[in-house]
């Protein structure tokens, strides 16, 4: 086998070979297709939303658009494709589309639409795409309303364990928009609305039944603010917690994740929209700042993806002047892991997936993109495929992948939680076989590195899944 540990620079050259693009789909759906949201389910397949839009060319009957629903393997292959929602209007501007994708316990889909100037409705399908309820929620944001900053901002869902839902954005009082939170029971119905400070929640995350985390924006006359927040199910906030920036300085997009210690919150700014940032904050579950950094970047960065339980994180940048769209991994030292360009219309989501590696998802013409790319790790640690285990997600038994080249005179591996504690240790004099027997270990990630007698350290995660 051939050796497979590459250099930053070989990693940044080589990236948009066949070697790094696992697979690419390009979905034909015809003359105005937009992309707009997609998740991963449990069962590895995954859900996406796009639309439609059928324009009159004569100019004197309505437009029309379509709101669709797709499904497709965990290899990219389409396994049905079906029509949600069909609406008619005469301005053509007036488009509505599906910006949230939660999947309940149970496989059911929950999904918002949000209208122009407001409008959203939250709907519940089950697992092969028949709808079950709608709700209307109330005069929310959407993607082109009357307030313009939030053009680039989208809100957030959550499907609870008892079968009900939580919606996150912003309503309106006369021009100004307040952090809402709107709670919609099992059946459908929407008991009530809280409203917070004036702006907008932007992403959410459940931890139990009454502890939720949040990112949002607040906006003033004079200034943005990040900012991070823990509410409850009963419409109490625990904190928000602001990170308040210049006049001239502007929220992008914001992202966040959270471990079992720490919550991490990602935000990229633009300045005078001439320089652009990346800020990156981790916060304890009372809300203390534990660790910060920042990372300045050639344009602005619309999508951030935090990768999970990593120092890293990737974004997907898009300069004005320019047709190509950018995608680049930088780890919390401000390096650069890798670079990856090409000529998409708009990356509009990225996400990392259960085996480690990504998947974005975008426009291009009549058709829907969805490309996997290798996530070939940091060129501090050496990251590589060879290093890395199979099967991964694993249940019992995996084995090693490598060459006699890098392995040939022993090897350490050690198995960590994510306190960074060992919780195993494997030593081999030679390379063959190299077989971890797992038996005894709950389900989970486990970091790990290898450590050959040369000084070679290589390092990932096993993904060790639910065993019968």
């Amino acid at each position: 086998m051939k050796k497979f540990i590459f250099s930053l620079f070989t990693l940044s050259s080589l990236f948009a070979t066949a070697q790094q693009i696992s697979f690419k789909h390009n979905y034909s759906k015809g003359n105005n297709a937009y992309f707009t949201t997609f998740t991963e389910l449990k069962s590895l397949e995954i859900i996406l939303a796009y639309s439609l839009i059928k324009l009159d060319i004569t100019h004197t009957g309505p437009h029309t658009t379509e709101m669709h629903l797709m499904k497709v393997d965990k290899n990219g292959a389409e396994l049905w494709d079906k029509l949600m929602r069909k609406d008619t209007t005469s301005d053509s501007a007036a488009r509505f589309c599906t910006q949230h994708i939660a999947e309940q316990q149970d496989g059911s889909l929950l999904l918002d639409i949000t209208y122009p100037y407001g409008e959203q409705y939250i709907l519940k399908f089950d697992a092969t795409g028949n709808q079950k309820w709608e709700t209307y929620i109330h005069n929310s944001f959407g993607d082109n309303n009357i307030y313009g900053q939030l053009l680039k901002q989208r809100g957030s869902s959550l499907a609870l364990p008892d079968g009900s839902a939580l919606s996150f954005g912003a309503s309106f009082s006369t021009v100004n928009p307040k952090a809402t939170l709107s709670v919609i029971d099992a059946n459908g119905a929407l008991p009530t609305d809280y409203y917070f400070y004036r702006g907008y929640f932007n992403e959410a995350y459940f931890v139990n039944n009454n502890t939720i985390y949040t990112t949002g924006v607040e906006q003033t006359d004079s200034n943005e603010s990040l900012v991070f927040s823990q509410v409850r199910t009963d419409g109490i906030a625990n904190f928000h917690i602001k990170v308040k920036h210049k006049r001239n300085e502007k929220i992008l997009t914001t992202s966040m994740f959270y471990t079992f210690n720490k919550i991490r919150v990602a935000e990229s700014v633009s300045k005078k929209d001439t320089s652009f940032y990346a800020y990156v904050y981790d916060y304890n579950y009372s809300g203390q700042l534990i660790n910060s950094a920042s990372y300045k970047l050639n344009c602005a960065a619309n999508y951030i993806d935090l990768s999970y339980y990593e120092t890293d994180y990737v974004l997907s940048n898009k300069c004005k002047a320019e047709v190509s769209q950018t995608i680049e991994k930088i780890d919390l030292d401000n390096h650069l892991v890798f670079s990856f360009t090409d000529s998409f219309d708009a990356v509009l989501q990225l996400k990392k997936i259960h085996d480690g590696n990504y998947v974005f998802i975008f426009s291009r013409g009549t058709e829907i993109c969805l490309w996997k790319f290798n996530n070939q790790g940091s060129a501090k640690s050496g990251t590589a495929a060879e290093g890395s285990f199979s099967p991964n997600p694993a249940k019992d038994i995996v084995s090693l992948i490598g060459s006699k080249e890098t392995f040939n005179h022993g090897l350490e591996i050690r198995l960590y939680d994510m306190t960074g504690r060992t919780l195993r240790k494997y030593n081999f004099d030679r390379l063959e076989p190299v077989v971890l027997h797992l038996s005894g270990m709950r389900e989970g990630i486990y970091p790990y590195t290898i450590i050959t007698e040369e000084g070679i350290t290589l390092k990932g995660k096993l993904i060790i899944y639910q065993k019968n």
